[in-house]
């Protein structure tokens, strides 16, 4: 069996309806520029805004946009907005009160 080459092991790591900043892409690829434009290409991803792409899920109507707290928080690259974004309305905490390491 041939070995997998580079661009078919960073498509391994690529999950449908998830945003991806180029710097998550780097630590998977060692030629980060060429395979993000051959992966554009191919359709495998849309470019979503400069150093952002989103791998977009099939669906039996067609592409399915991804989340919209998965794309703020990637945007944002905030670890602490993933599950305050996640929460209803109605539960989330005012800031004050959230617990987030400072990093």
């Amino acid at each position: 069996m041939p070995k997998p080459t580079k661009l078919q092991q960073l498509k391994y790591h690529l999950r449908p309806g998830r945003v991806y900043r180029r710097e998550d892409l780097a630590r998977w690829s060692n030629a980060v520029d060429r395979h993000l434009k051959q992966l554009l290409d191919d359709g495998t991803l849309t470019k979503l805004a400069g150093g952002l792409y989103a791998y977009p899920k099939n669906t039996v109507f067609g592409e399915a946009p991804a989340d919209d707290s998965e794309l703020v928080s990637t945007f944002l690259k905030d670890i602490c907005a993933r599950p305050f974004l996640r929460t209803p309305l109605r539960r989330r905490r005012p800031m004050h009160m959230r617990r987030c390491s400072p990093n």
